[in-house]
C-alpha cells in the first residue's frame, strides 16, 4: 500500500505500508516520510513493523517495533506483548522526557493494542457489521491514545487524482484522545475535538477486503489530504 499526502496541490508527504497474513498471523513493514517543502522543515522520517496473531478471529499484537526522526532527533521504542495479552513490555530509547511530554503508566498503557492492530480491528468490524462505530485504546511504545471511530454513512467518492480511488465508501468520523507520553505544551491539547476533524473513506477494494482510501485531517494550517495510490495496489491471497 501506498498513500500519497498532500496539503492543497503541494506533496508533503508518502507513507507506505506491506502487509502478510497467514491463517492465524499477520505483520507489517511501513515506512512514512516528508517530501518537499515539509521535509526540508522538518527532516521527518520513520519506520514501524508490527506482528500479530488471529485468535477466533480477533487480532491479536505480539510486537511493535518504531523508529523516527524529527528535526534530526531520533527516537525508538519496542514493546511486546504476552501470549494472553495480560503483560505488556517496553523498551524505549531515550527514555522520556517528563519536563516536555506527558507521563505514561501501567493504568494507559493496560489492556491497550498497537495502532496498526487497532486499525485491522476496525476494519473487520466494518467486514462484519457495515458500521465504523468502535473505540480502541492504543500503545506504540512512546504514546498512548483512545481512537474513537464514528459511522457517518455511506458516499460516493470522486477520484480527484489520476490514481485517487473512485466509488461507493463508507464515511467514518474519527477522534483521538491523548491519554499520555504526548507533547505538553502542545497547541493540539487545547484544541477542542470534533468527529468532523479526521474523515476516513473505507472502500471494498476487493471482495472481503476492505482498505481506506482516503483520509482528510484538518490542521492549524489547513487540509491534508492521504490517498491511496490505487495504480500501486497489490492484493494476494496465500492460504
Amino acid at each position: 500500500l501506498r498513500y500519497e499526502v498532500q496539503w492543497g496541490n503541494l506533496n508533503v508527504g508518502e507513507v507506505e505500508a506491506s502487509w502478510a497474513f497467514s491463517e492465524n498471523t499477520y505483520e507489517m513493514a511501513g515506512n512514512s516520510r516528508a517530501v518537499g517543502v515539509s521535509y526540508k522543515v522538518s527532516k521527518y522520517r520513520g519506520s514501524s513493523n508490527v506482528k500479530g496473531q488471529i485468535r477466533n478471529g480477533l487480532y491479536e499484537p505480539v510486537k511493535i517495533e518504531i523508529t523516527g526522526a524529527y528535526k534530526g532527533q531520533e527516537r525508538n521504542a519496542t514493546v511486546n506483548w504476552s501470549a494472553n495479552g495480560g503483560q505488556i513490555s517496553t523498551v524505549r530509547h531515550p527514555a522520556l522526557d517528563l519536563q516536555k511530554v506527558q507521563a505514561l503508566d501501567n493504568t494507559v498503557i493496560k489492556g491497550s493494542i498497537d495502532p496498526f492492530t487497532a486499525i485491522l480491528r476496525a476494519l473487520n468490524s466494518i467486514k462484519q457489521t457495515g458500521s465504523c462505530n468502535s473505540i480502541h485504546k492504543i500503545y506504540d511504545g512512546l504514546r498512548t491514545a483512545e481512537l474513537v471511530f464514528y459511522n457517518l454513512g455511506r458516499s460516493l467518492l470522486s477520484g480527484d487524482r489520476p490514481s485517487a480511488y473512485t466509488g461507493d465508501v463508507l464515511k467514518c468520523g474519527l477522534t483521538s484522545k491523548p491519554t499520555g507520553g504526548h507533547q505538553l505544551k502542545s497547541r493540539w491539547n487545547k484544541k477542542k475535538r470534533y468527529i468532523e476533524d479526521n474523515i476516513i473513506f473505507i472502500a471494498e477494494v476487493k471482495p472481503g477486503f476492505f482498505l481506506p482510501v482516503r483520509m482528510e485531517i484538518k490542521t492549524f494550517l489547513g487540509k491534508l489530504t492521504a490517498r491511496l495510490v490505487m495504480t500501486d495496489l497489490s492484493i494476494n491471497v496465500s492460504y
